[in-house]
């Protein structure tokens, strides 16, 4: 297992198993058969794990830009946390411009949660999965929030 601290709380992971079991949970191996070692493998995706075992993916779209997908154990207020922690690493350790996220349509939870953490509503589009909202959030807002 290999881990490399970014801050206090949040650490970029590699440990394949660990990454395995929680995107398993989350049901994302069925998604055109997901492999978490193929996407690791590509050094530019990151996976990003709290001390308290909370998780974020974020795949590398091109120039600095990221999509996002959270997995979380905890809820709450904890998990809002968690989330600002791993936006931190992203806007400020990786220089990254943008992070977007698709959420389904019926994720009404999430897209208050997406709300709450400064990410803009960007409206309907359609995806391979379906249609989805589009969330964004610019390191420029992130800063300046």
């Amino acid at each position: 297992m290999l881990w490399i601290e970014l801050t206090n709380d949040v650490y970029r992971c590699h440990d394949y198993d660990l990454l395995e079991g929680l995107v398993k949970d989350a049901n994302l191996t069925t998604l055109n058969d997901f492999s978490i070692r193929r996407w690791l493998d590509d050094g530019l995706n990151l996976a990003l794990m709290s001390s308290n075992g909370d998780c974020a993916l974020f795949e590398y779209l091109g120039n600095n830009v990221y999509s996002g997908h959270y997995l979380f154990g905890t809820r709450g207020k904890e998990a809002l946390e968690s989330a600002k922690d791993f936006l931190k690493v992203m806007f400020y350790g990786y220089l990254t411009h943008v992070i977007v996220g698709f959420v389904p349509i019926e994720k009404k939870h999430v897209h208050l949660f997406s709300r709450w953490l400064g990410f803009k509503d960007e409206g309907e589009t359609d995806t391979l999965f379906g249609k989805n909202r589009l969330f964004t959030l610019t390191r420029k807002d992130f800063i300046n929030g």
